[in-house]
């Protein structure tokens, strides 16, 4: 784990991500490692999303994946509005809408 989260934070993000994820196959609920590994992708994802858009997606699908791991540990307003986001940047307008659909629930019954 902590040589993802050095990687992590010197925004080594291919680096951070072989790290975690290596973390990852011994603690999976590890949620620290998951929502490193999930933000790191994401990063990528972005980065690469106006030059090569078709691996940006591949990224996009790996933290979708991470995302719902973590809801499983922590669902959070925080996750499913990144769900949101990335559904809607891939025009998948539906799963955004039900994204935000579980946003509205956690928001009325209090959640953050």
């Amino acid at each position: 784990f902590n040589l993802g989260y050095m990687h992590y934070l010197l925004e080594h993000w291919d680096e951070a991500i072989y790290y975690l994820e290596k973390h990852l196959e011994n603690e999976p609920d590890d949620v620290d490692a998951l929502q490193r590994t999930y933000y790191s992708y994401w990063r990528l994802a972005d980065e690469l999303w106006e030059d090569d858009p078709e691996q940006a997606t591949e990224y996009y699908e790996r933290v979708i994946d991470t995302l719902y791991q973590l809801i499983e540990e922590e669902d959070t307003v925080s996750h499913h509005r990144m769900l949101s986001r990335i559904f809607m940047k891939l025009g998948r307008e539906e799963e955004a809408q039900a994204e935000l659909e579980q946003v509205r629930m956690l928001l009325e019954a209090g959640e953050q």
